[in-house]
């Protein structure tokens, strides 16, 4: 059967910007939390205007209570971006940037501090519910802002920093993103898709929060 189609006007599908500088009031729609729907008491756009304020809870391994901004993966090639503002005083402190999947099944390139109280970064993760660190810590010093970058090319992840928003240095090696797949484990069981976003974990209890300035997503030819 044949039917005549309606001439209708094209309605593409709006181009979403790059960077999001977290100036409105409210999150855009393209964002996903762990569990939790979006709330004042873990997340914040108003405590302090233009950043997104995530409050430390419980670490990405936990079933519950984690404080995780993230958006899907929309592309094989993609890269995405950060900077935040953190002040860990205990290696149980720590916020980032993660590529995520599930509990047991994602890479986190953190900012924290040793047990002598200097802040590091360093790349950490879970893979088939085994915690791995794929570099050693890695001393800053004291910085008011950390800048975080995440590369994907096909299959490898590449995380990057930067102290000055300027000069990037490689962090790691590149991690093979499959076991961030739907078919990337023997779990039977898997169909969430990949994410890659924002987090913060304080496990003292004393809930710190660190603040993210903005987050970019941008897809790559």
């Amino acid at each position: 059967m044949e039917i005549q189609a309606p001439k209708l006007a094209a309605q593409p599908w709006p181009v979403e910007a790059i960077r999001d500088d977290f100036d409105s009031s409210e999150l855009a729609v393209k964002y996903q939390s762990l569990k939790d729907p979006f709330e004042e008491s873990w997340i914040s756009l108003s405590q302090r205007p233009g950043y997104a304020r995530l409050v430390g809870r419980d670490y990405l391994y936990s079933r519950y209570n984690q404080s995780l901004l993230a958006q899907r993966v929309t592309a094989f090639n993609c890269v995405s971006e950060t900077a935040l503002e953190f002040a860990p005083r205990s290696p149980r402190q720590m916020a980032g940037l993660v590529a995520y999947y599930s509990r047991g099944g994602h890479y986190f390139l953190k900012t924290s501090c040793n047990d002598v109280g200097e802040q590091i970064i360093q790349v950490v993760g879970d893979i088939d519910d085994k915690y791995q660190e794929y570099t050693d810590e890695l001393v800053i010093g004291r910085c008011e802002r950390v800048y975080m970058r995440l590369e994907q090319n096909t299959h490898w992840y590449q995380f990057s920093y930067s102290l000055d928003g300027t000069s990037w240095q490689t962090i790691g090696e590149p991690l093979n993103a499959t076991h961030l797949s739907d078919e990337g484990s023997n779990d039977v069981f898997r169909f969430t898709g990949s994410f890659v976003g924002l987090f913060a974990c304080d496990l003292t209890g004393k809930h710190i929060a660190a603040d993210f300035d903005y987050f970019d997503y941008q897809t790559l030819d």
